[in-house]
């Protein structure tokens, strides 16, 4: 369960918090949203977002979605909430992204610090859209993505000593140990880090993601980490997002 957090200025003089339950793609949420007037009495205030984040908590919410421009987002964080990213949507439709961008599908690159899930799945999929494929992992990762491309006919390559990938895209699932130096075309998708090691080509911008009429939701809370958590959880399936790229 989720919590979308949000603000409505009140016209009295209370501060006071309305809850109730949404569920945007599916994902169990609590929607609070906290009232308060213009000036507010600091101990009265502290008092309602105190009283929010312990119910939250009871209910076993501890990670949250925030409304644009939500005031008391600190607050929350600072007792112990976690911010919804879309991190995890990134991680699952990266290799996907960087087939989309490529100008070219000779080669990838794909650097991980391990073989989980995701990396598996981002090899795969760079695997279908590029001839070759160069990974910058641990020799333990190599071994195991080594089988994932051999069931799809491909034979990965370490990355060259000399740090250098004459690639056309590149999926980033962590920052690497140093610098990789790609040519200036190389189009980058940056999961979790590494936008400054990358020498040569360029980041991913503005990817849009599309789902089908029947995912529409019309709640003032961004949609990304939503659909984020909605992949996270399986009640989106990556394969009925439509994803574009400049």
């Amino acid at each position: 369960m989720l919590a979308l957090l949000s603000f409505a200025p009140s016209e009295g003089r209370k501060c006071y918090v309305n809850y109730r339950p949404v569920s945007p793609l599916g994902v169990s949420c609590v929607w609070a949203e906290v009232s308060a007037p213009g000036r507010v009495r600091e101990r009265r205030l502290y008092r309602a977002l105190s009283g929010c984040a312990a119910r939250l908590s009871e209910l076993g919410v501890r990670r949250a979605v925030f409304g644009e421009g939500f005031p008391y987002r600190d607050f929350f964080l600072s007792r112990g909430f976690a911010e919804i990213s879309a991190a995890p949507l990134l991680a699952v439709c990266a290799g996907r992204i960087a087939a989309l961008a490529a100008s070219g599908h000779g080669g990838a690159l794909l650097v991980s610090d391990r073989a989980d899930r995701l990396t598996r799945a981002a090899a795969e999929t760079l695997c279908r859209g590029f001839r070759r494929l160069i990974l910058d992992v641990p020799p333990g990762a190599f071994e195991a993505l080594e089988e994932v491309c051999a069931s799809l006919g491909a034979v990965p390559e370490p990355l060259a000593r000399g740090r250098a990938a004459d690639v056309d895209a590149a999926v980033f699932m962590c920052a690497p140990a140093a610098h990789i130096l790609t040519p200036a075309a190389c189009r980058a998708v940056f999961v979790s880090g590494g936008q400054r090691y990358l020498l040569g080509g360029r980041e991913v911008g503005r990817v849009s993601f599309g789902l089908p009429e029947k995912y529409r939701f019309d709640l003032p809370f961004p949609a990304l980490p939503i659909l984020s958590a909605a992949v996270e959880s399986g009640r989106v399936e990556p394969e009925e997002m439509k994803i574009s790229v400049p």
